[in-house]
């Protein structure tokens, strides 16, 4: 399910005929349609520049992940670097469960890894050098954050919104729009993580009568900071893809960059020719049709922790509510997903073959929801003073 269109372009873009015609035929030698191939045919027929000419003036071309991927290419190869971008891959989830053990415990690691690692192409990401890289990023992105915001550090609680920032950034500049979704929901899933580890309250009667931060209001903080962190990456995703189009302009003239943009809002939004349901259907299509993908497996694993969250809830007696508040509080940067299909639901249609990853992840940080442990009760080290619970989870603004 590699993307070769695009990787094709963002490697090969600009490159010499002649080492153009080898990599393409070397490494896409049995599917003729491919247009990298077309290309190559077209550079030995000295008709490239006709027939590459706007797809490669596209903006979206003009990426970070061209300033990686370009010079590793020219040294080592397009076979080397795959390999490479793919163990990045395998170090990012390894860090990610790390993260999410320390925040929380592994088994809200394992349910949070397992569905996209077996319910989607993440194990083969590395057969797209792009994506590889993308989802590298990403998913570090979002076990930094998981870190950032459970620590008690106060350095650390500075830093949380900034760190949401440069990691919507990030997102943004090493892809497209092709891990967006993504990014956005297991990075605001990581801060949500992360602020409930943090803003664990000692219970009323250790701090005397009246005092502390209670459980209800400490779920209310957490919520109000993943919904702050979900706003915070969306607008430092945009931005930094209004900077990219400025860049454009004194190498294409602004002209060309606004009726590209204008071009590709108008056909990749929700609105356009399809209806906003396209980017729901079609991915759920594409999810379909992999072995362990699509609505059926996910409701094995949406049964398996619903069970657990049931059994939980039985044990948990006088703490079920706050047990059900924590699971909700955790899991619900997974509807971000659908969001934003919704929103830009042609984009998503057109490229269901790959978008469809979305659901195995937002699957993942519903199941992880249904292992997220009760505060600890009674802690060794006794009370902790009033103003320290009210510095445990941050606030706007930050001082």
């Amino acid at each position: 399910l590699a993307d070769s269109w695009s990787e094709c372009i963002e490697i090969l873009m600009h490159s010499g005929q002649d080492r153009l015609l080898a990599v393409a035929r070397s490494d896409y030698p049995e599917v003729s349609s491919v247009p990298c191939v077309q290309y190559a045919d077209a550079a030995a027929t000295k008709t490239l520049d006709d027939q590459i000419a706007k797809p490669t003036s596209y903006t979206r071309y003009w990426h970070g992940y061209s300033v990686v991927l370009r010079p590793i290419f020219a040294y080592v190869g397009m076979d080397a670097l795959r390999v490479l971008v793919g163990g990045l891959v395998l170090i990012a989830v390894g860090l990610w469960i790390a993260t999410t053990t320390k925040a929380a415990n592994l088994l809200v690691a394992i349910a949070l890894v397992a569905p996209p690692a077996l319910m989607s192409d993440t194990a083969w990401l590395g057969l797209s050098v792009q994506h590889a890289l993308a989802y590298a990023v990403v998913i570090a992105s979002a076990a930094v954050l998981t870190a950032i915001a459970s620590s008690r550090s106060l350095t650390a609680t500075r830093w949380l919104w900034a760190s949401v920032a440069i990691a919507g950034a990030l997102a943004n500049f090493v892809d497209i729009l092709n891990v967006a979704p993504v990014a956005w929901a297991i990075a605001v899933a990581g801060v949500a993580i992360g602020l409930l580890r943090r803003s664990e309250a000692t219970p009323k009667p250790a701090l005397g009568a009246g005092e502390g931060v209670g459980p209800t209001n400490g779920l209310t903080r957490v919520l109000a900071g993943s919904l702050i962190a979900a706003l915070i990456w969306a607008l430092a995703f945009g931005l930094t893809w209004v900077v990219r189009w400025l860049l454009a302009i004194p190498f294409l003239g602004a002209r060309a960059v606004f009726d590209d943009v204008t071009e590709a809002v108008a056909i990749r939004g929700g609105v356009a020719e399809r209806l906003w349901t396209d980017g729901w259907t079609v991915t759920l299509a594409w999810w379909e049709r992999l072995p362990l993908g699509g609505w059926r497996p996910a409701l094995v694993v949406l049964a398996v922790a619903g069970g657990v969250l049931l059994v939980r809830l039985v044990m948990a007696r006088g703490r079920r509510w706050a047990l059900l508040a924590r699971a909700g509080v955790a899991s619900w940067a997974a509807m971000l997903v659908p969001i934003w299909f919704l929103a830009l639901g042609r984009h998503a249609a057109d490229h269901g073959w790959f978008m469809y990853r979305g659901w195995a992840y937002a699957l993942g940080i519903v199941a992880a929801a249904a292992f997220i442990p009760l505060p600890r009760v009674g802690a060794a080290r006794g009370p902790r003073p009033l103003e320290e619970n009210l510095g445990d989870t941050p606030r706007l603004p930050l001082a």
